[in-house]
C-alpha cells in the first residue's frame, strides 16, 4: 500500500512539471506494479499440501520440513513393489492375506511389537502396506505391512496375497522374455533334476490357490501340477515375471 501512495504521489508532481512525461511515466509504474503478479507461478501440489512456499512468511519446500510419507519426496517404489499406501485404503485395496495360522500369528505379533515400541495405542500406529508386482501379474504374491515414525519404518511383516477380485486361479501363461519357454525342475533351484520344458505361451496349472512360491538363487519359483508337474522360475523378484494370467 505505501508503494502504490508514493507512485500516485510521484505521478502528481510529474503531472503538475510535464503531462507528456506523466503518460510516459504512468505506463512505466503500472509495467511495474503488475510484472510481479504475472510472473508469480501456481504453487505445486507438493506445496499446496503441505502449505509451505519460498514466498514471504513460508517455510521452503523442502523434505526437511514436512512429514515425509515411505515413498520419499519425489513418491518412488522400489522395483518390483509397489508405492506404499497408508493402512486406511486397505479395505479398498484388491488383496486378500493371512492364509495360514503362522501368518496370521506373525501379524499379530507385528502389530504387538509396533504399539510397544512406538509406544502408541492401537488406532495411534501409523500402519502402511505395499504389493509386489507378483500380485498383479500372476495373481498371488506377497504384501508387505510397516509401522512408520520419525520417518523410519520400526518393524516389517510380509506374508502372501491374493488379489480378491479374482476367483480361484487354476491356469498361468508361460510368458518368458529370455529364451522359448521354462525349464521344470524337481525342486526349486538351478541345480535340481531337469524334468522338461514348457514352451511359451503354453498354458500351465499351479498346485493351489494361493499359488506355492519359494524363493531360491534369487528367483521365485512356482510349483505346477500340469503340463508337467514341478518348479518353474518366474524371474527375479524385482522382473516382470515369465508367467501371467491366462485369458
Amino acid at each position: 500500500m505505501l508503494k502504490q501512495i508514493n507512485t500516485i504521489w510521484l505521478m502528481f508532481l510529474l503531472f503538475k512539471r510535464s503531462p507528456h512525461l506523466l503518460k510516459v511515466t504512468a505506463i512505466a509504474c503500472l509495467v511495474i506494479m503488475i510484472a510481479p503478479i504475472a510472473v508469480t507461478r501456481p504453487k505445486s501440489a507438493f506445496a499446496q499440501k503441505y502449505n509451505c512456499d519460498a514466498g514471504e512468511g513460508r517455510v521452503r519446500c523442502t523434505s526437511e520440513n514436512v512429514k515425509l510419507s515411505p515413498n520419499g519426496v519425489p513418491p518412488r517404489a522400489e522395483p518390483g513393489w509397489s508405492l506404499w499406501f497408508d493402512d486406511s485404503r486397505r479395505d479398498a485395496a484388491d488383496f486378500d492375506a493371512g492364509f495360514s495360522n503362522l501368518e496370521l500369528g506373525g501379524y499379530m505379533e507385528f502389530e504387538a511389537i509396533c504399539q510397544r515400541d512406538t509406544g502408541l495405542e492401537s488406532g495411534e500406529v501409523d500402519y502402511w502396506f505395499r504389493l509386489d508386482n507378483s500380485l498383479q501379474e500372476i495373481g498371488t504374491g506377497r504384501v508387505e505391512f510397516g509401522c512408520w515414525q520419525n520417518q523410519r519404518f520400526v518393524h516389517r511383516f510380509s506374508s502372501t496375497a491374493v488379489r480378491r477380485s479374482l476367483n480361484i486361479v487354476t491356469c498361468l501363461l508361460v510368458d518368458s522374455p529370455v529364451g522359448n519357454g521354462l525349464v521344470v525342475r524337481s525342486e526349486p533351484g538351478f541345480n535340481s533334476r531337469r524334468l522338461g520344458v514348457v514352451a511359451n505361451q503354453t498354458e500351465v496349472e499351479p498346485v493351489g490357490y494361493p499359488a506355492l512360491i519359494i524363493t531360491a538363487n534369487d528367483r521365485d519359483w512356482l510349483k505346477i501340477t500340469a503340463p508337467i508337474e514341478g518348479w518353474v522360475s518366474n524371474g527375479s523378484p524385482i522382473s516382470k515375471g515369465n508367467l501371467r494370467l491366462c485369458g
